[in-house]
């Protein structure tokens, strides 16, 4: 037989117990709390299924969800958010108390000074809270001075840019710049020679009309122009001044053809061009002013090109002194060092603007780019001769050109600084052709030999001046 539910087996069983059948086992879980609670098992069989703590038998959490959405969880809601439960709940605020805020914590350094920048001790502090005189920077080079571009110059000045600093070096001196471009400094006894001349009188021997000194000069030195000397003191004239009163060595180099190999004039192979009246310029102005001259007198080697005579000499007289200085410029160094009253040497050319394209100028002035400027007066002396050249109506002034700087070759100016070290102003003077011309009429002449005699004389009362 078969039954239909374990009621129906049950209900047999009571009804025929007076038969003695026996009582069928039914094996479950028999606990009421379990999952699995069987109500008909008779017989415990440790199949039971209990539900997760905190949950039901269909999953279900039966107790509170904290803010994780974990059931039974001990997470809570702060300012800052959801926290665990050992979180105070200001995990998330800044050093200013402000949940999720942008402060922090940084090093600040001490602005004693307050202009901003920092320098020396140093603390840590919320940045949304520092106490006054303290920043971010440590660059403060004087945080005892007020200075925001922390730009204090050698003056102890801000921004000053050492402008408080005289020529001389010294905070607020009173050293200064002369119109020579030198400074002055007056604690030191410095001599401003530029103040000097602009407060001399004005010389009293100004020709008003030129005389025929110079053109009679240029024609003596004009009949010996190819003469062979007869001497070594033959290729030069020298005249000496009033040394007493008068500083200055003129020379004129080329007042005569010499010659100059690989060089032509005019045609003429391995000679160089005379300049023009320069020899009769400095015989007329050693009348005029008592200054000491040297020229050249006959054709000879160039002295203002060579200084030792040449190997390919062609004159007869050096055949046996070859390799010697020339008779010309050993004459102004024997010159120079048996009168120490001279101190300034103006060497005496000239050029034609018009045909040679050399120049655009009146008057040129080489120094050997101031090199050559080793005597008192110095860096003075051509500031002063352009102003004497322009009063006098001479206004085209350059001052070491390419072209006539004196250094490019043996010249001159250059013997003298190399040979007469730190001792002399020496110059190189250029004058143009209009400017040299001894006719009698020739206005642009006679403001050129009134500037020169201006010149010599401003010299000459300088050189007394400071040493007297």
């Amino acid at each position: 037989m078969i039954y239909k539910n374990k009621l129906q087996a049950i209900i047999i069983i009571l009804l025929f117990s007076h038969c003695d059948l026996p009582v069928p086992q039914i094996n479950g879980c028999m606990d009421k709390t379990a999952c699995n609670y069987d109500e008909d098992a008779n017989e415990h069989d440790e199949s039971c299924l209990y539900a997760e703590d905190n949950y039901d038998c269909f999953g279900i959490c039966v107790v509170e969800v904290d803010c994780n959405d974990e059931c039974a969880g001990t997470a809570w809601i702060s300012d800052c958010g959801c926290v665990a439960a050992d979180n105070l709940g200001d995990d998330c605020d800044d050093c200013a108390g402000e949940p999720n805020g942008n402060a922090e914590i940084k090093e600040y350094w001490n602005d004693e000074d307050g202009d901003g920048l920092g320098n020396g001790i140093s603390l840590e502090f919320c940045n949304a809270d520092v106490p006054d005189g303290w920043v971010l920077n440590n660059v403060d080079v004087d945080d005892s001075k007020f200075c925001p571009s922390n730009e204090i110059d050698d003056c102890d000045v801000c921004d000053g840019g050492n402008s408080d600093m005289d020529c001389a070096g010294k905070c607020f001196g009173e050293a200064y710049y002369n119109e020579c471009n030198i400074c002055i400094d007056n604690s030191q006894e410095d001599f401003d020679y530029y103040d000097a001349y602009i407060n001399l009188a004005e010389p009293d021997n100004f020709i008003t009309e030129l005389t025929d000194d110079c053109k009679l000069f240029y024609d003596e030195l004009t009949d010996t122009m190819h003469d062979s000397p007869n001497s070594t003191e033959d290729t030069f004239i020298f005249k000496v001044g009033d040394l007493f009163n008068n500083h200055i060595l003129i020379s004129a180099p080329h007042s005569q053809r010499n010659f100059r190999y690989g060089d032509s004039c005019y045609g003429t192979q391995n000679e160089h061009c005379r300049d023009k009246y320069t020899g009769a310029i400095a015989q007329y102005l050693h009348i005029l002013t008592d200054c000491s001259i040297i020229i050249s007198k006959n054709k000879s080697d160039d002295p203002n090109y060579y200084d030792k005579i040449p190997e390919n000499t062609q004159l007869l007289i050096f055949g046996e002194i070859i390799g010697e200085t020339l008779p010309y410029k050993q004459k102004i160094k024997d010159y120079l060092n048996d009168n120490e009253e001279i101190t300034t040497i103006i060497d005496l050319h000239g050029f034609i603007s018009d045909n040679l394209n050399r120049s655009n100028n009146d008057i040129e002035i080489g120094t050997m780019d101031s090199l050559s400027l080793n005597g008192a007066i110095n860096h003075c002396i051509p500031h002063i001769i352009e102003d004497i050249f322009i009063k006098h109506n001479v206004k085209d002034i350059k001052k070491n050109s390419s072209e006539f700087a004196a250094i490019s070759q043996q010249t001159v100016t250059k013997y003298i600084t190399n040979e007469l070290i730190g001792k002399y102003d020496a110059i190189q003077m250029e004058v143009e052709s209009d400017y040299r011309g001894c006719e009698i009429g020739n206005q642009y002449h006679l403001n050129f030999i009134n500037a020169m005699i201006e010149i010599i004389y401003v010299i000459n009362k300088l050189s007394e001046l400071n040493n007297p």
